[in-house]
């Protein structure tokens, strides 16, 4: 039998584990949300965000528990996912649009400021900078919905919901 203090590690190890996979499936969101992909490209996205969660996943097993797959490490990735998609993936998810939106801007400074170069940068960086802004006005009104309904159980799935959909 696997000591107590052994599994309490694997246990932590895998909610660390899930909350990465749930950093990687928050760039996905994003990378749909913002590039609005044709459904071959989707699967493709879908295809990759798999494959890392799955090379992740079983590194994860085969560095911290020798690859033995036991209850408590699926419930450790369970929750560590669902606390990041809970606790951090609001904040993470607006200051990788901010990031986003200050590389879009750099560009665009860069490129109405330089050669003719720069003015090619600024003709890729427009339609960019346009498809950015959609996103931003619809966190803008999901984080006053979620203020307004903060409280309950409820609220945070509609939040999730309208992520998802």
């Amino acid at each position: 039998m696997t000591p107590l203090e052994l599994q309490l590690f694997t246990f932590l190890a895998f909610v660390l584990l899930g909350m990465a996979i749930g950093f990687l499936f928050d760039l996905l969101r994003l990378w749909r949300r913002l590039a609005h992909p044709r459904p071959l490209t989707a699967h493709l996205g879908d295809a990759v965000f798999a494959s890392m969660a799955g090379v992740l996943i079983l590194s994860g097993l085969l560095l911290v528990n020798w690859l033995q797959l036991r209850a408590f490490v699926l419930l450790g990735l369970a929750a560590g996912c669902g606390l990041y998609l809970w606790l951090a993936a609001p904040w993470v998810e607006r200051l990788v649009v901010r990031l986003l939106v200050v590389s879009v801007r750099a560009a665009w400074f860069v490129g109405r400021r330089a050669s003719a170069a720069g003015r090619r940068a600024a003709a890729v960086a427009a339609p960019v900078w346009r498809r950015a802004r959609r996103p931003l006005a619809r966190l803008r009104s999901l984080r006053r919905r979620a203020q307004e309904g903060r409280r309950g159980l409820a609220a945070i799935l509609r939040r999730l919901r309208g992520f998802l959909c």
